[in-house]
């Protein structure tokens, strides 16, 4: 059985328009994520890898809070 990343000992991937990197340290993920936002990306993730290999996101370069008058339309 292969491992996967989480067993492999990663704990971050930095995604940068759809191609990852693994970093075992948050901060280095971090500044990682950092360098590529300050060079212009903005489809650049942070995730934190979990023993069950799913992945919560921690930053998004893209996500925007929605307004406040923002609301569902459901159309009919």
């Amino acid at each position: 059985m292969e491992l996967n990343e989480y067993q492999k000992g990663w704990r971050y991937l930095v995604w940068v328009g759809g191609v990852d990197d693994a970093f075992v340290h948050y901060q280095d993920a971090l500044d990682s994520y950092n360098s590529w936002t300050k060079q212009g990306y903005d489809d650049v993730i942070l995730s934190k890898l979990k023993e069950d290999d799913t992945e919560e996101i921690i930053i998004n370069a893209n996500y925007q809070e929605p307004r406040g008058d923002w609301k569902w339309k459901i159309k009919k």
